[in-house]
């Protein structure tokens, strides 16, 4: 079952044994795709709780059964997706390479991306989802010029990269805030700075076809996430 609150966080929830409704749900927060079951004797225990700030989705997902996640060969996603393993660690194969992706490897993929994910029962993954028009625009801004060629990330975000550390610093900084904050109006009317926020420090973070002209076109990008990070946390901790 897939249900939507429409307020200024909109709950997403899906609990089901059905592989269509899981499509279904899926198909929703990232985009096209196949959902390939290992055993058919074996019964899907499909999950995911999370919420969607605008248009951005942050989630638990799990699937309860081996199963292999495919990408369409003729037809794109229309998010970008990072999946950062709580236990397990899915192989992710793109064109004839693999890595296995974990809690310190997360995987980052682009619409365009052509793959799969060969997912264990046991899998209980941070999911996170952006929708690529919302990506692009703001990658357009951070260019200055408009967005020519598909954006395409390195698929593995390095935490002892320190920028991918405090990415997800910032990522954890805001869960808080939006999980503790009260004022549903005042969020509202900041809903969109936090998604401009993390998606503009997601591309000055992550390694991606764009970087050099990004890096051209933002003087002050080392310092980026401490200054901001020492904003929100400060800000955060003056409410509780």
């Amino acid at each position: 079952m897939y249900s939507q609150q429409h307020r200024s966080i909109s709950t997403i929830q899906s609990h089901t044994q059905n592989i269509h409704d899981a499509n279904h749900c899926l198909d929703l927060i990232i985009g096209p795709h196949d959902l390939v079951d290992f055993n058919q004797y074996e019964p899907l225990d499909f999950s995911f709780n999370g919420s969607q700030i605008g248009r951005m989705i942050i989630g638990d997902l799990t699937y309860g059964k081996d199963v292999i996640f495919k990408t369409h060969t003729h037809e794109n996603m229309n998010h970008f997706c990072i999946t950062r393993p709580k236990n397990g660690r899915p192989l992710f194969k793109k064109d004839g390479q693999t890595f296995y992706a974990c809690y310190d490897q997360a995987s980052i993929v682009s619409p365009e991306d052509k793959f799969e994910l060969i997912i264990d029962k046991d899998c209980v993954q941070t999911f996170i989802s952006f929708s690529k028009t919302f990506v692009e625009k703001i990658l357009s801004d951070l260019i200055s010029q408009p967005v020519t060629e598909p954006l395409v990330f390195q698929n593995v975000m390095d935490q002892n990269n320190p920028k991918i550390k405090a990415w997800w610093d910032l990522i954890d900084s805001i869960k808080n805030f939006t999980n503790n904050f009260t004022n549903t109006s005042f969020f509202q009317e900041m809903r969109s700075d936090f998604e401009y926020i993390i998606v503009k420090s997601l591309l000055l973070s992550q390694p991606n076809n764009y970087s050099d002209l990004i890096y051209k076109n933002t003087l002050d990008y080392p310092d980026f996430f401490t200054r901001l990070l020492e904003f929100i946390q400060k800000k955060y901790t003056s409410k509780n």
